[in-house]
């Protein structure tokens, strides 16, 4: 990619679309000691901005003027089941695809063509955005999944690779709920239809929450039976609890391994600690620990992959509890040596700011449950005292620096000595919810504006982000006063990892690298961003990759830009089709994207509000006129 992060152009039906070449611009901006290295890192620009923003040189806005009518057109003209339009639909596939690897913000040409086409193309460019961003859209729970066409041919090229659950760990808090919706999310359990507190399981892709103990989805456990090293006699099981990532492996690392030894290998995400079959360490960590195979369920470091005997082939292998045990002596090293926030002394404990010690209790915590998890279910045999097997039904552990370290976030959260950073601040005001201890990893509407705030081009001096109740208004949206004006902090579409890092330092405190980097990867897996290269796998090392481009695809709804009308506009849209499969669409955005909270307007509110309570009453009024028929 360029340095200048210049783009090829695209457009919007009320504001002509273009490509921007973004000059480097000195941020004078203060940062923290332990951020300054991050300065050097910075491109020659923030990153690539969106094609709809202003200020943009004419001949671009006529080449962009030309994308979303040229595509609804195309759109239009699908849908034939001769031989004749099978092969016209099928290079369309082809030359979407080809616009997408072009321009990077295809998806808001797209998302233009579903606020304000046609039904039919409505519904092709919903299937198309679902087929090339699944993870940013997500996938249907209630009605079909989004396919671009009927015809079995065609749906197989732009079949959404992404419809199955991808469940990560989340604390649901019991403050959370009616009073304060912003954070709510579906906190009901989809397997016993009763409230959640605290651990359970959430779909990103589609806001499905479920209890731990009620997650019997049948792509996420598994039983696997294993012998007795000093007794082959002596069988027992072990319970594993996971969820596959859902990516694409002819784009990611995995491809490097995919087919070694015959074993079909995909990502994972576990929630019930294991060991590694090569190397017999845990597979520490909250999300994406690594990889197992689909077929004989062994479970492995992504690094190790390579490593596994040549002999070992899919179906031969015969686990013992060897593979199962692991010293407790190790297992605490281990712990340590991945988690370098153990070892943190209480002084230096001292100069963190709120945010930092939010992300520590909540990964560490998580780290402990799934820990504890594995231990009652059998998928981590823990030997202690080199003699005495971990009692799976009193949990009698050790206790070491993975529970201390807890503990003492737990102190300084509750002893209201800690600092929020201005952003944060600013976040609390707008919510409403300074009577609430904020968790930072668990917070959905906290981490939606993060993101918005990472968008945020830093010529602008590093600003504290301006809320969506700026946005959205029926006043007109003041952009600047003169030709030489910058972008009123319009986001970006792309940037690297060095201008993420320098954001989280500067306007959420994040000094520490571990903290840093485990809020990017969070990030990422909950789809806020994604991998230019698409990636699913997490950052390793956030500096030696500050180079990395992040993507966002689709807009937000605390986004300082005109495609904020554009989503409610698609949202609006959406909920009046009359296809089930579009409404629920409209339904994934308005969850994903704009999250209703303190920090929409009251404009955009009761636009979003009265279509969604139009929706249900037109539902409503067809059921009793069905039952009045029957």
């Amino acid at each position: 990619m360029p340095d200048n992060g210049h783009i090829d152009a695209s457009s919007t039906m009320e504001e002509p679309v273009v490509s921007i070449q973004i000059e480097e611009v000195p941020s004078d901006s203060p940062v923290p000691e332990s951020g300054r290295r991050w300065i050097s890192a910075q491109a020659t620009s923030d990153g690539i901005q969106s094609t709809n923003n202003p200020h943009q040189s004419p001949h671009i806005y006529y080449l962009a003027f030309l994308v979303p009518p040229l595509l609804s057109a195309m759109l239009d003209s699908l849908g034939g089941s001769g031989q004749n339009d099978a092969e016209v639909a099928l290079s369309f596939i082809s030359l979407l695809k080809l616009i997408s690897n072009s321009k990077l913000d295809t998806y808001n040409d797209l998302l233009e063509i579903v606020a304000y086409r046609g039904s039919k193309a409505r519904r092709l460019a919903i299937a198309a955005l679902a087929s090339l961003w699944p993870k940013s859209i997500g996938h249907t729970v209630i009605t079909s999944p989004l396919h671009l066409l009927d015809n079995e041919a065609i749906s197989s090229q732009m079949a959404p690779k992404t419809h199955g659950h991808q469940f990560v760990p989340w604390y649901f808090s019991p403050n959370h709920g009616r009073v304060h919706p912003g954070d709510a999310l579906h906190d009901d359990c989809r397997s016993c239809a009763k409230p959640i507190f605290g651990f359970a399981l959430l779909c990103p892709l589609c806001m499905t929450a479920a209890h731990f103990d009620c997650y019997d989805y049948p792509a996420g456990n598994y039983d696997l039976q294993y012998s007795m090293t000093h007794d082959a006699r002596m069988q027992r099981i072990a319970i594993f609890r996971f969820a596959n990532l859902q990516a694409n492996s002819d784009h990611d690392d995995l491809s490097k391994i995919i087919s070694r030894n015959q074993h079909d290998y995909t990502a994972a995400n576990w929630f019930t600690l294991c060991l590694c079959f090569v190397c017999r360490q845990p597979l520490w960590g909250i999300f994406s620990q690594g990889i197992k195979c689909r077929e004989c369920n062994i479970s492995l470091h992504t690094k190790c992959g390579q490593a596994l005997d040549p002999s070992k082939r899919c179906g031969s292998i015969k686990i013992t509890s060897q593979d199962m045990t692991v010293d407790w002596d190790a297992l605490r090293k281990s712990c340590i040596d991945y988690y370098p926030i153990l070892n943190i002394s209480d002084e230096q404990f001292k100069t963190f700011g709120y945010e930092e010690i939010s992300i520590f209790h909540d990964v560490l915590k998580t780290q402990l449950q799934i820990l504890t998890n594995g231990v009652e279910y059998g998928s981590i045999v823990i030997l202690q005292d080199r003699s005495t097997v971990v009692n799976v039904v009193d949990q009698k552990l050790k206790e070491f620096e993975l529970h201390q370290t807890i503990r003492k976030c737990e102190d300084l959260l509750d002893s209201d000595r800690l600092s929020y950073s201005p952003s944060t601040s600013q976040y609390i005001r707008d919510t409403e919810t300074a009577n609430r201890k904020l968790d930072v990893m668990f917070s959905w509407s906290y981490l939606e504006y993060v993101t918005a705030a990472i968008k945020v081009p830093h010529s602008r001096g590093n600003k504290t982000i301006r809320t969506a109740s700026d946005l959205l208004n029926v006043s007109p949206m003041e952009v600047g006063g003169g030709d030489n004006d910058e972008p009123a902090g319009c986001p970006l579409e792309a940037t690297s990892l060095a201008h993420i890092r320098q954001t989280l330092a500067v306007d959420f405190g994040l000094r520490s690298d571990f903290a840093a980097q485990y809020v990017v990867n969070h990030l990422h897996h909950l789809s806020f961003l994604d991998r230019f290269d698409h990636n699913p796998l997490p950052f390793e090392d956030i500096f030696s990759q500050k180079e990395e481009i992040c993507t966002f695809p689709l807009p937000l709804g605390l986004d300082l830009s005109i495609n904020v009308e554009m989503l409610v506009s698609a949202v609006e849209s959406s909920l009046a089709d009359l296809n089930l499969s579009t409404n629920e669409f409209g339904f994934l955005l308005l969850t994903k994207r704009f999250w209703p909270n303190g920090l929409a307007s009251e404009y955009a509110l009761k636009r979003l509000s009265d279509k969604v309570l139009s929706w249900i009453l037109d539902e409503v009024g067809q059921i009793c006129l069905i039952n009045t028929i029957v």
